[in-house]
């Protein structure tokens, strides 16, 4: 019976954490592309 009452305890912290990876993800996804763009202009400015 414990485990009836903690379901959906669990059930909205798995949706949190999700949540929480997907926008993770997404930040991720938006940020790297900028610093590798970054860095490959940084370079091509040092070469010329």
């Amino acid at each position: 019976m414990g485990e009836l009452s903690l379901a959906p305890l669990f059930n909205e912290m798995t949706k949190s954490f999700l949540i929480a990876v997907c926008i993770i993800i997404a930040i991720a996804l938006i940020i790297f592309p900028l610093i590798v763009s970054y860095r490959a202009q940084k370079d091509k400015n040092k070469k010329k």
